[in-house]
C-alpha cells in the first residue's frame, strides 16, 4: 500500500512540473500597443517622446530614415512643455457650428473691426478658406494668400483714396515654415493673432500671438500661444473684444469632420498658470483639454456677468445686421428681417413694391416739409400760389399712407395663413 501511495504522488508531482513549465512558455495575449499619435491625441506627451526616442535609436542603427520620427518627437516635448505652462482662463459659453460657418459665433464691436471671408471681401473665387481682418476705422486690413512658395502668407494693405493699396508682405514671420491664415489685430494697431501649421505647432493649425516692432518696422518672432488655446488638433481663430473682456478661440478638437467648437472666454491682462501645487497633472490635462467648460467657472458670478454682457453683445449684433434690411412684424411672435423669410412668393414681390412705397412716401413727406417750411417765410403772394400745392401733396400723401397699411394688411394676413398650416 505504501508502495501505492509514492507511484501516485510521484503522477501528481510529474503532472505538476508539466502543467508549470507549460505555464512558463504558454504566450499570454498582449495588449493593444498605442501609436505615437494616439498617446499625442491623449496629451501622453512625455509617453510618446520616449517611445519616438526609442524608435529614432533602433532605426538609426538600421539606418532606417527618422525624419517623421523628429517631427513627432518635436511635437511631442513641445507639448509636454506647454501643457505644464497651461493658462488658467474662464470659458463662460461654447457653441459648435459648421466649419464654413465659424464667424457666426464671434460677435465683434465695430471699434474691434471685422473678419471677413476673402473671396467676399475681394469678390473673387481664387481664396476659398482665406479670411480678411478689417481694423475698426475700415482703412487697413491683413488677409492671408499664396505666397511664391504656395503656402499662405499673411498680408497687409491701406485704404487710400477709397481704394485698397497693393498686398505688402507682413515681415517678421519668416521663421513660419507653413501655412499661415486667420488674422486678427487688435485695436492697439500691434498685437497681431493668427493660425499656422509647421514647426512650431503640435496640431495641424496652432494660435500664435506677435507684436510689432516700429523700431525695426517688422513683428517680432510669433510665439505660440499654448494651452488650453492649442490642441493635437486644428486651432484656428483668435479674436478678442478688449472693450468688452470677451474672447473667442476656434478649434476642431472633439469635433466630428467639418464642425468646429466657438470657445467664448474672459481675457486675462496678465498671464495666469495653473498652480501644480494645487492641481495635479491629470487635472490640469484635463483644463488643457477642455474636458468641460464648467471646471473653468471659478467665479461663477463673474461668469454670469460676462455672460450677460455676451448675451447683450449677441443682440447688438443681430441689430446691426438687420440695420440695412428691414423689420416686417407678422404676429405677436414672429418679424421677418429677410425676403427669403417670406412663405409666399407674391408676398415677396408685394413687399419689394410695399418697401419702394415707403421709400416714395418719405420723400414726398420731406418734400412736404420744406413745402411747408417755405410757406411760414413767404409774403402773401407766393403763399397764395402754394396752397393748392400744399393741399395736393397733403390729400397725395394721405392716399399713399393708407395703400400702404392696405397692403401691409394683406402680406401679413397670407403669411400669417401660411405659417399656421
Amino acid at each position: 500500500m505504501k508502495r501505492f501511495f509514492i507511484f501516485i504522488l510521484s503522477i501528481i508531482s510529474g503532472i505538476s512540473y508539466i502543467t508549470a513549465q507549460n505555464a512558463k512558455t504558454m504566450k499570454m495575449p498582449k495588449t493593444a500597443k498605442e501609436t505615437i499619435p494616439e498617446l499625442i491625441n491623449k496629451y501622453e506627451f512625455n509617453a510618446a517622446a520616449k517611445e519616438l526616442q526609442s524608435a529614432i535609436i533602433l532605426k538609426t542603427k538600421k539606418k532606417q530614415p527618422v525624419t517623421e520620427d523628429n517631427i513627432l518627437l518635436n511635437k511631442a516635448r513641445k507639448g509636454a512643455s506647454m501643457l505644464a505652462a497651461t493658462q488658467n482662463i474662464c470659458i463662460i459659453d461654447s457653441v459648435v457650428l459648421s466649419k464654413n460657418d465659424f464667424l457666426k459665433g464671434i460677435k465683434l464691436n465695430k471699434e474691434s473691426g471685422t473678419i471677413t471671408p476673402y473671396n467676399e471681401f475681394f469678390n473673387t473665387t481664387t481664396q476659398p478658406d482665406s479670411y480678411v481682418f478689417t481694423n475698426g476705422l475700415g482703412n487697413k486690413c491683413y488677409y492671408s494668400q499664396r505666397d511664391s512658395s504656395g503656402h499662405l502668407a499673411i498680408y497687409t494693405s491701406d485704404k487710400l483714396a477709397g481704394k485698397w493699396s497693393d498686398a505688402e508682405k507682413v515681415n517678421g514671420l519668416e521663421d513660419i515654415n507653413d501655412d499661415i491664415n486667420y488674422p486678427f489685430m487688435m485695436a492697439d494697431g500691434t498685437t497681431l493673432y493668427f493660425a499656422a501649421k509647421g514647426s512650431e505647432s503640435i496640431g495641424g493649425y496652432d494660435i500664435f500671438v506677435t507684436r510689432y516692432d516700429a523700431e525695426n518696422t517688422k513683428f517680432l518672432k510669433p510665439e505660440n500661444l499654448g494651452m488650453p488655446f492649442n490642441s493635437p488638433a486644428n486651432d484656428y481663430m483668435y479674436a478678442e473684444n478688449d472693450i468688452d473682456s470677451i474672447g473667442w478661440f476656434v478649434s476642431d478638437r472633439n469635433q466630428k469632420a467639418g464642425n468646429v467648437c466657438v470657445y467664448i472666454f474672459i481675457p486675462s491682462e496678465t498671464r495666469k498658470l495653473y498652480d501644480s501645487k494645487v492641481y495635479n497633472e491629470a487635472q490640469i490635462k484635463r483644463f488643457a483639454r477642455i474636458e468641460s467648460i464648467k471646471n473653468t467657472w471659478t467665479g461663477i458670478a463673474d461668469r454670469n456677468a460676462y455672460l450677460e454682457k455676451y448675451n447683450e453683445m449677441v443682440a447688438i449684433d443681430n441689430k446691426r445686421k438687420h440695420k440695412n434690411a428691414f423689420e416686417f412684424v407678422i404676429n405677436d411672435n414672429i418679424t421677418y428681417y429677410k425676403l427669403s423669410d417670406f412663405k409666399s412668393p407674391t408676398d415677396k414681390e408685394q413687399f419689394t413694391s410695399l418697401q419702394e412705397m415707403q421709400n416714395k412716401y418719405a420723400q414726398e413727406e420731406k418734400n412736404l416739409e420744406n413745402m411747408r417750411d417755405k410757406y411760414h417765410n413767404s409774403d402773401d403772394a407766393t403763399r397764395g400760389n402754394m396752397r393748392s400745392n400744399i393741399l395736393e401733396a397733403e390729400k397725395a400723401i394721405e392716399k399713399m399712407n393708407n395703400d400702404i397699411h392696405v397692403l401691409e394688411k394683406s402680406i401679413r394676413n397670407t403669411e400669417n395663413i401660411l405659417l399656421n398650416k
